[in-house]
């Protein structure tokens, strides 16, 4: 990650400066401040030029190391896991495959058929240039195709949804199916942007050691929080007792919807990392005392305001909603 990120400010592509978190940007931005006087331009060409061509690079895709991660550690697909996604193979055997990598956003039945979907970020994540999001639909447990997850239109859909609507998961279930190959064609198509910035650059040459050592240790927090509330483990038909002890804890919040009772999973815990790698909230509804329906991924990010967007019978659809 660190090297991808110099490549950025190197202008050589790569993760934004945002992928390290708010705070870690916001000292970024403090040590900055006058930095990019003219006498340090022969220096800072010559630091440019070593760090743009020293050490280790990422895969092509930007997924070093996403084989070796542990289990739910990310939402990244590599070369390798995209022949795992075969229509009608079941979603146990894929996620096993992938080792539970994916931010999982939304499961109810719709239709008469068991419906679920998995974000995913092939070519080295949203962040990266040429890096995109996909969703994986599964139907009745199994693969059924990847489509461009949903667009947001603020002004028809309202600040809130009520529980119980799954109409963000109902909207890409019903989308054309779209190809990895579709995917690559598009992100090559879109321009990429020249980022080069003398100043962000030797600021990062002089934090990179208390940088990368602090989000080091923000990620191996947050990957425990990811695995530990992977709602892709769940299976709909669990009842509440079930669905508390696989949890292995009492839920944060409960309350009552028009169709039964819900139980919000999670912690007020948040890190310094990206929203695509931050844990989710798991929110799980329940009818006749049955899980009925989760809600998770962008809809509840990790974090106290993850907790608060659960009000009345509804889910903001972001912050302050």
């Amino acid at each position: 990650m660190v090297r991808a990120l110099a490549g950025r400010l190197t202008g050589q592509g790569g993760v934004p400066p945002s992928r390290l978190g708010k705070c870690a940007m916001a000292r970024f931005r403090a040590v900055r401040k006058g930095v990019a006087e003219p006498g340090v331009r022969l220096i800072l060409a010559l630091l440019v030029a070593c760090l743009a061509g020293c050490g280790e690079s990422a895969n092509d895709n930007g997924t070093t190391g996403v084989d070796s991660e542990p289990a739910s550690a990310s939402g990244q697909l590599g070369p390798a896991d995209y022949q795992e996604f075969r229509p009608g193979r079941s979603k146990s055997e894929i996620l096993a495959a992938v080792r539970y990598r994916g931010n999982f956003q939304m499961a109810t039945e719709y239709d008469g058929k068991e419906v679920a979907a998995i974000s995913y970020e092939p070519f080295g994540g949203i962040y990266r240039d040429g890096g995109c999001e996909v969703w994986a639909i599964f139907t009745d447990d199994k693969f059924e195709k990847f489509v461009h997850p949903p667009s947001w239109d603020p002004k028809a859909d309202g600040k809130r949804i009520e529980i119980g609507d799954f109409t963000w998961l109902v909207r890409p279930g019903e989308s054309e199916t779209v190809s990895i190959a579709d995917l690559e064609t598009e992100t090559k198509a879109k321009p990429s942007p020249s980022s080069f910035d003398p100043g962000l650059t030797i600021v990062w040459l002089a934090l990179r050691p208390a940088l990368e050592h602090a989000h080091t240790i923000s990620v191996k927090k947050n990957e425990v929080l990811r695995d530990r509330f992977n709602a892709a483990r769940l299976k709909l038909g669990m009842s509440e007792a079930d669905v508390q002890a696989y949890f292995k804890e009492k839920p944060v919040g409960s309350g009552a919807w028009k169709g039964g009772s819900y139980a919000l999973y999670g912690s007020a815990e948040s890190y310094d990392v990206n929203r695509d790698l931050h844990y989710a909230q798991v929110l799980a509804t329940f009818a006749d005392g049955k899980l009925c329906g989760i809600y998770s991924g962008w809809l509840l990010p990790g974090g106290k305001d993850g907790l608060l967007r659960v009000r009345n019978g509804s889910v903001a659809l972001s912050a302050g909603g």
